[in-house]
């Protein structure tokens, strides 16, 4: 399922920015196999996320300056089905170098068109010692691309501690479905993508 939505916001020391939000349902940054969870579930991956030129019609009608790439993780165990049918998650070289590369191929692609600014993961399975070990290695992997990052995993959930933040993810994965808090998230997101990216 995609939503695509183009608004308008008020950001304070860049007036007016227009934003086309592109939303995936199940649109996983890694190029190869499928989602499979612990309980058993495999998750078929959208039409429009598969493929070299994702997002690229998108790109050339609305004409960027800046994209800011935003791929969660679900938590909850599981990972990827690969290919050959192989299983792969999180902390695995197999799954974090995938991971990688599906953002650099993004960056190299989408780099010709406009800035952009990839994010590091918010955690979604903490346990009771604090901990998110895989959150941790997908986020290891972000930071060692070639490319501009915006920390919002320490955004929302500072040195991993979720409890400021967790009235606004009620699945501890998506935000509530609410208009007001969609936007005021959004803003405050802008606020510190831009200027990340330069401008």
């Amino acid at each position: 399922m995609t939503s695509k939505m183009s608004e308008t916001y008020e950001i304070d020391g860049y007036g007016v920015v227009q934003v086309l939000n592109i939303g995936n349902l199940a649109c996983p940054v890694i190029e190869e196999g499928e989602w499979w969870f612990a309980d058993g579930i495999d998750l078929r991956v959208p039409d429009e996320c598969i493929g070299p030129d994702r997002y690229e019609s998108e790109i050339d009608e609305f004409e960027p300056d800046v994209v800011f790439a935003l791929f969660g993780w679900t938590g909850g165990g599981g990972g990827q089905r690969l290919d050959d049918g192989s299983l792969v998650a999180p902390c695995d070289p197999e799954f974090d170098d995938r991971w990688k590369m599906g953002y650099q191929h993004l960056v190299d692609r989408l780099e010709q068109h406009a800035t952009v600014v990839i994010s590091s993961v918010a955690p979604a399975d903490i346990d009771a010692e604090g901990h998110d070990e895989p959150t941790r290695c997908l986020n290891a992997a972000v930071d060692s691309l070639d490319a501009v990052v915006f920390d919002y995993g320490d955004w929302l959930c500072p040195k991993y501690d979720c409890s400021p933040s967790s009235h606004l993810r009620a699945d501890k994965v998506h935000f509530t479905d609410d208009e007001a808090l969609r936007r005021g998230v959004t803003a405050a997101i802008l606020a510190q993508v831009l200027p990340i990216a330069g401008y």
